[in-house]
This record gives C-alpha cells, sequence and structure tokens, in this order.
C-alpha cells in the first residue's frame, strides 16, 4: 500500500535584520535542500514573508532553519501561520 504525503502550508514572516544581508537567498537554499516549495520576499516595511509547503516534519525543520537566517542577518521574530495548500512547484526569491 503507497503512503501519500500530506501536505501542508504555512506563511511566515520574518522580522529583524533581514534585508540587504542575503537573507532571502539563505532561505532559497535551505528549502532547496529540504525539497520545501513556495517563495521569499522583502516586504517595504523590512520584514520578509515566506510562503512554504512540504510535510509537516520538514515544514518544522525549515522554520528552525529560517531562524538561523544567513552570516549577517539577525532574526528577532518569526511568526507562523498555516494556509491552504497553493500547490507550488519549486522555492523561488521574488523580487519588488
Amino acid at each position: 500500500m503507497q503512503r501519500f504525503k500530506k501536505i501542508k502550508h504555512i506563511e511566515l514572516k520574518v522580522y529583524g535584520n533581514v534585508q540587504g544581508v542575503f537573507y532571502r537567498e539563505a532561505v532559497q537554499r535551505i528549502a532547496n535542500s529540504l525539497n520545501v516549495n513556495g517563495y521569499v520576499k522583502n516586504n517595504v516595511n523590512g520584514t520578509v514573508s515566506i510562503s512554504a509547503e512540504a510535510e509537516s516534519g520538514t515544514l518544522d525543520d525549515f522554520v528552525e532553519k529560517c531562524h538561523e537566517g544567513s552570516e549577517s542577518s539577525y532574526i528577532k521574530k518569526v511568526r507562523v501561520v498555516e494556509g491552504p495548500v497553493e500547490g507550488y512547484q519549486n522555492f523561488v526569491v521574488k523580487w519588488g
């Protein structure tokens, strides 16, 4: 019997020194290493938003690693909320 994977969707908002310090690129590397799909983008208020989809345990690992960020970032707080699955096929950095 084949086991079907239960995919979850989460939205993260990351606060701290997370823009201009290669945080989005670090998040993309983390996502690709864990097979997480979605996107990361800067917000005009200085935060970063992440939309991510994967199995529950994988998302737990992903969130933990997003707290680490890049070498020069400083994470003050990460807010996580669940949402409906969008069906992302890869993980990208959104610009603009």
